[in-house]
This record gives structure tokens, sequence and C-alpha cells, in this order.
């Protein structure tokens, strides 16, 4: 992980088997995620780049001679409608894995259905302690689990003197697996936090919680919400002449949350579980630089997630054969070991977490996160 100063300163069953012995040459893949609800944005930022990606591949002939198709289904972000459409994708669309799933409650709602049906889900945008530890056979985590990225920037910025800080979080999934993160570091430091403010999942009046942080004037304030509300929770800070330094986690890491923020995005900071895709310095950045300008897709780090996300799925699909089944997918994950030129992701055994990859981030007068 790193800081700069800058910002210091501131699945072989046989129903596995019928499913995709299928006469046409396709590899199907499945996405619950939100596409109207709070996340609508980011899911789409996220989602196109990995669907130019398999784009791409399909005009060199796809993967083994197959064609990847990648269907998406909304959920709205409502968990029981993740359950529905996870079933009705591995029942109906006979898809040979979930990819892309968005929300801590959503992924770990769906969670049970994998194990059921023996069908792997990998690379999700949300990646609770529980998603990673105990490890699921068939769930495979690209990002570095939240309370390793919480923990990690709370240590970090403690040894740059950073401790007069508080925390804004939703009361969900997420937010108490974060919260959960924060405190260990918190604990092992001997530092109090000057408030720990809790907001209900799909509250929108956050009016008290800020209160509270206004009256406790932190000098660093740690948000764990979706982008939209920690759009919010920045905007009223601010309205409220709060000088306290926000930060919030990587699932904020999108053009949209940085629309969002509007004129209040300068100086937010935002943890990042991807390389930076502007540093031109590392291979991996310059091939996704070069896969923008050939896509148009608009560079981000939302973005890059879906296109890194995309690369890793293509990656197991090849050591996964010609006839892929779900069982066999997942033993071609469980081989994975990329070095991916400044990103490494790596399975084997019974581990989960693809990397544990954390960074940390400004966005600058321009909108543009900067290190």
């Amino acid at each position: 992980m790193k800081i700069t100063a800058t910002l210091v300163a501131a699945l072989l069953g046989a129903a596995a088997f019928q499913a995709h012995s299928q006469g046409d040459k396709v590899i199907k893949i499945g996405q619950t995620a939100d596409l109207s609800g709070p996340q609508a944005a980011s899911v789409k930022e996220t989602a196109d780049a990995a669907r130019a990606y398999f784009a791409q591949v399909n005009a060199k002939g796809g993967v083994n001679g197959r064609k990847i198709e990648f269907e998406s289904m909304d959920d709205g972000f409502d968990p029981k409608r993740s359950v529905e459409n996870a079933k009705k994708l591995i029942d109906e669309k006979n898809v040979l894995a979930l990819f892309l799933f968005r929300g801590t409650a959503n992924a770990e709602a769906v969670m049970p259905i994998i194990q059921e049906k023996k069908t792997p889900m990998f690379a999700g945008v949300g990646s609770s302690l529980k998603m990673h530890e105990p490890p699921s056979r068939y769930l495979f985590n690209l990002r570095a689990p939240v309370q390793v990225e919480v923990s990690s920037v709370v240590s970090l910025l403690a040894t740059q003197g950073v401790t007069d800080v508080a925390v804004i979080y939703t009361d969900d999934g997420f937010g108490k697996d974060a919260l959960g993160g924060a405190q260990s570091a918190f604990d092992k430091l001997k530092i109090k936090p000057k408030a720990i403010v809790s907001i209900p999942r799909g509250a929108t009046n956050i009016d008290e919680a800020v209160k509270t942080i206004v009256k406790a004037a932190p000098a660093t304030t740690f948000g764990f919400c979706i982008p939209k509300i920690c759009a919010n929770i920045v905007g009223k800070l601010r309205e409220a002449k709060s000088g306290t330094q926000f930060i919030s986690l990587s699932n904020t890491s999108s053009g949209a949350y940085v629309s969002d923020l509007g004129n209040n995005s300068r100086g937010v900071m935002v943890t990042q579980v991807m390389p930076y895709p502007f540093d031109l310095r590392d291979p991996i950045s310059r091939e996704y630089q070069q896969f923008t300008r050939e896509t148009k897709i608009t560079p981000s780090y939302a973005s890059m997630e879906g296109y890194i996300s995309a690369r890793v799925m293509v990656e197991a699909l090849k050591a996964a054969g010609k006839n892929p089944t779900r069982e066999g997918l997942v033993s071609a994950f469980e081989g994975l070991d990329l070095n991916m030129g400044g990103f490494r992701v790596k399975y084997g055994g019974a581990n989960r977490t693809g990397s544990t990859f954390v960074d940390l981030t400004m966005i600058g007068k321009d909108g543009r996160f900067i290190r």
C-alpha cells in the first residue's frame, strides 16, 4: 500500500453437464446487480468495461472457440431480488458462473444458492469477511476483504499521526463489516474515536448523524456507506462548515461518485483496491489505457475493476478447457496465479482472496483521482 505526501497533507454433477453440453458454442455468464437503484451508475461503469473486454475476446474467436454471453439482471440493490435472479440465471439461463455482483448483503444472500447449485461466483464489488472466511468452494473474490482495506488505511494514517477520527456507517452487512475492520485497528493502535454513528440501510434523512459528527469535530471522518449516501454526507458536512477530512471506501471509487459529490468532490479521500488507472509506469495500467482508447470506455477505477475482472474470468475460462463445466471452472480458478504487471491475482487450495492490494487516493480539483 502506498501513500504520498499529497495525500498525507490533505462447478462436474449431472445437472452441470446437462446445463453446459449445449449445441450453441457459447459460454454464458450472469450478473445480478443494481441496474435501477442507488448503485446503478457505478454498476454500469464496471459492467460496461467487462462487456467491452468480452466483446474484444469474442471478436478474436472467443475462448476455446466459444463466444462469451454476459447477461445482466436488475435486483435494485434488494438481496431478495438478488436471490431470485441468481436462481433464474442458474436454473433457467444455464449460466456457467455468476459475475460482478454488487452489494455485501446481496452477495451474502446468494452464497447459500451457489453452494446448493454448485455454481461459481466471481468478482463481487463488495467483499465482507464472511465472503472470505471460512472459504466457500464456489465463491472467488478479486478484491481485498473490506476489513483489510479499512484496517490498512487506519494503520497507515496512524503512522502519519492521524488519530483524531470518527466513523459514520450504514447499519447493514457492508457497514458493519467495515466498522469491524476499523474497530480492530483502533483497538490495536489504542485509538479512541470521537464518534461512531450509524445510519439505517436505505435511509434518506441523515441530518442527525451528520450533526453528531459536526459536534464531535474530528480531524478525519471515515464513511462506510454506498456512494450516494457518502456524497450526501460530504455535502452536509461542508454546509455545516466542518473541516473534517472525509475518507470513503473503494465501493465509492467511480465517476458516478465524483458526479454525486459535485462541487464538494475536491479533497475527498477514497481507498482503492485496484491499481491506479492513470499510472503508465505499470503494464496493467498501460494495457487498460489502450483498452479504453479502443473501446471508448471512460477511464476510471470502476471501469478498471470491470476490465481486470473480465481479464481474470477469461483466463479462468481458458484454463477450464474446450467443454467447460462449473466444477471445471472452480478448479481453473483455484489454479490461477496471474501477474498482470502491477497487480497480482492468485488463488490456490482453499484461498478465495485473489488480491490484498490496498491504496489511498484523493479527488483533485478536476474531479480526477490523484495519489
